[in-house]
């Protein structure tokens, strides 16, 4: 009878170390938490359109990180950061995240955040810059404006063309024409005013106005802009006319380093007591 019981027990033992997870497997899971510090914001100057970025603290044993949308799987990703572009305005959208862990373990959601891009105030007017580069061409870029659906291109008065990117180029010109521009945003809710008019004359490279000078030009270290009148502010563009350096309060001379930029033909826009003028340089 004692040895039935002893062997009875001995089974139960054994029956319930066999059906318990053993220790590490335990951690396994315990290790694949929750990532904390979840927030999301709207973010509306570092993206050409309104973006949803999403942020939360790293799981050290995570694989990768789930973003939900509305209860739906939307994206797995790598990181510990994720920027959602595109999304429609004035529609609330929820997001949540969690951590994938070893054999595929998913954590717990993060608590739910709801946010809703807000509707344009307003349709603005866009700034630009007008540059001819050869004697066949000119090429048109202006800043993007948020929200925007795209752009009519107006030239001489007359609609040219709609375009969804921030830049244009005219092939149907003429040497020593001169050609005046003009950029209206449009956008869900109607379209903007023009904005004002930027002339070119497709030639060679135009001279400086008198009142600037910049020098070396070819240049491939320093570039100095000298003036008779304080610079406010001097933006530098590329040939798709995306800003790539920009300066405040430059006095009346202003020295910068080009050295480590490609070679090729550049925009600078000096503003100077109310008046907005361009230049071309080329670094060598």
């Amino acid at each position: 009878m004692n040895r039935l019981l002893l062997f009875i027990g001995f089974f139960i033992l054994s029956y319930t170390a066999l059906a318990s997870p053993s220790k590490n497997y335990l951690t396994n899971i315990s290790e694949c938490s929750t990532p904390e510090n979840f927030t999301v914001i709207v973010d509306v100057e570092n993206y050409n359109y309104p973006a949803f970025v999403l942020s939360w603290d790293s799981v050290s044993t995570a694989l990768s990180y789930n973003i939900y949308i509305n209860d739906t799987l939307a994206h797995v990703e790598p990181e510990k950061t994720f920027s959602i572009l595109y999304l429609t305005a004035d529609v609330e959208y929820c997001f949540s995240v969690t951590a994938t862990c070893s054999n595929n373990f998913e954590s717990d959601f993060t608590e739910v955040i709801c946010k809703t891009i807000p509707l344009p105030s307003s349709c603005n007017v866009t700034d630009f810059v007008v540059a001819a580069f050869n004697f066949n061409h000119i090429n048109i870029a202006w800043e993007p404006v948020s929200y925007a659906l795209g752009y009519n291109v107006y030239r001489n008065g007359e609609m040219q063309k709609f375009v969804t990117s921030n830049s244009y180029v005219d092939t149907l010109i003429q040497i020593n024409n001169r050609y005046c521009y003009s950029i209206q945003t449009v956008c869900e809710e109607g379209v903007s005013e023009l904005s004002p008019e930027e002339c070119e004359v497709v030639s060679t490279i135009n001279e400086f106005p008198s009142d600037y000078s910049i020098f070396p030009n070819p240049s491939y270290n320093l570039l100095t802009i000298q003036s008779e009148r304080k610079m406010d502010a001097i933006r530098i563009y590329n040939t798709l006319g995306q800003i790539i350096d920009q300066h405040k309060d430059c006095g009346t001379m202003f020295t910068f380093s080009v050295s480590n930029w490609k070679k090729g033909l550049y925009l600078m826009q000096i503003y100077s007591e109310g008046i907005k003028t361009l230049h071309k340089f080329i670094v060598q």
